[in-house]
């Protein structure tokens, strides 16, 4: 089960696509079907370039500007922002998570 707000279903698969691409690619650059499947470094390159467009795309998303309303009881301004999230961890911050998944993983 994913638990997500917004568009926060985008991380696993942003994951998914660039990772699966990125070891096509070693693959098809190496002639070999089963170079990246004995090698650890084209997955922690797919990791990390995945990490790289989670990054940017949460900063994107949730950096925009909110709506302004005004309350009318009260008259006080509250500004209405969309939440981008997975597990109820900012979409950016899973840059963070797939960074230490390829370190740990290429060094263990």
């Amino acid at each position: 089960m994913i638990i997500w707000r917004g568009l926060g279903i985008l991380v696993p698969l942003i994951v998914a696509v660039v990772f699966i691409s990125t070891l096509s690619l070693v693959d098809l650059a190496a002639n070999n079907t089963d170079y990246s499947k004995w090698h650890y470094w084209p997955k922690a390159l797919g990791a990390i370039l995945a990490a790289a467009a989670v990054w940017f795309l949460g900063r994107y998303l949730n950096g925009r500007p909110g709506k302004v309303v005004i309350e009318k009881e009260t008259g006080q301004e509250i500004t209405l922002r969309s939440v981008h999230d997975v597990f109820f961890l900012k979409f950016e911050y899973w840059a963070f998570v797939l960074i230490a998944f390829a370190v740990i993983g290429y060094f263990a």
